[in-house]
């Protein structure tokens, strides 16, 4: 990686964007947010090292200009619209606009690009997965992630750019959808009903998004590889649906058995000094007490 001053961010002002532009703030780098809404977004931010553009993915020709003038020797690439909707249209979308960032990226000189895929690439996998595992993409999602990974990086190799890709397993924690899985047993529980899960059975790694927000900035700040590469960000564990119930109940309210699933293989990242700090107990009080319901 080159040596970084500037960064331009999409995503900023979601689930994962915001703690991470908080840690980039913290560590002295001038910032760039696409945002949709930026005045809800100014009382958040400091104003000495961060600015917003108003815009999204969409209306490119809207905020481009204003990009090119900042000159970003990094992009961080964390929108998706559309969520939770996976459809092949949105997915379909969310391609062209990441190409069409891509493209505009290169030509204005941005050297290095970090981009959010998903570990859903990794498809009906079992057990420890790493970076370089077969990609078999079983859903829209996947399918277009993996399609925007493979471009993006054709594009970066034709124009002499770093091209990172992560794939982020399942993050957790304060201000993400309350239909995800750990905020919905919240909910339920805090409402005093009974736990409802699909498949208790499934596990999954799960990740708290203060780590995976750090994952972020280790790699800008210590990889010294250029060229492309593949980040597993998660906590290196299979944590079953039933465990997670468990916790948030503060009781046995599901039997406990050998979940069934994949996780992430992080010893790649770990080179470079990262390790998640949080354990699934810890993030889910968390993610209670910051929710407002401990």
């Amino acid at each position: 990686m080159i040596k970084v001053k500037r960064v331009f961010v999409t995503g900023g002002t979601g689930f994962l964007g915001k703690p991470l532009v908080k840690l980039l703030e913290k560590n002295g780098y001038q910032l760039l947010l696409l945002a949709r809404s930026p005045e809800k977004y100014h009382s958040l931010l400091n104003a000495k090292k961060t600015k917003l553009v108003r815009g999204d993915l969409s209306n490119f020709k809207v905020w481009s200009r204003v990009v090119s003038e900042f000159k970003p020797d990094l992009a961080i690439h964390l929108a998706w619209q559309g969520i939770p909707d996976f459809s092949y249209e949105v997915c379909s979308r969310n391609l062209k606009y990441g190409l069409d960032l891509f493209e505009f990226l290169a030509r204005i000189g941005c050297k290095s690009v970090i981009t959010a895929g998903s570990s859903w690439e990794y498809g009906l996998a079992a057990g420890r997965v790493r970076e370089d595992a077969p990609v078999r993409p079983s859903n829209a999602l996947a399918a277009t992630k993996d399609a925007l990974h493979n471009l993006g990086c054709e594009i970066a190799k034709a124009n002499g750019q770093n091209f990172i890709w992560l794939r982020p397993f399942s993050i957790y924690g304060p201000g993400h959808r309350k239909t995800s899985l750990v905020l919905h047993l919240v909910g339920r529980y805090k409402a005093g009903e009974p736990v409802k899960v699909d498949n208790p059975s499934v596990g999954n790694d799960f990740v708290y998004v203060q780590d995976a927000a750090e994952a972020i900035t280790t790699i800008i700040d210590q990889c010294r590889t250029s060229g492309h590469q593949v980040f597993n960000i998660g906590h290196g564990k299979l944590v079953g649906v039933a465990e997670v119930a468990n916790i948030v109940y503060g009781k046995k309210v599901l039997n406990v058995e050998s979940p069934k699933g994949f996780y992430a293989d992080i010893s790649h990242i770990k080179k470079l000094g990262w390790h998640p700090r949080t354990s699934i107990t810890e993030g889910i009080k968390k993610t209670m007490l910051l929710e407002g319901y401990i």
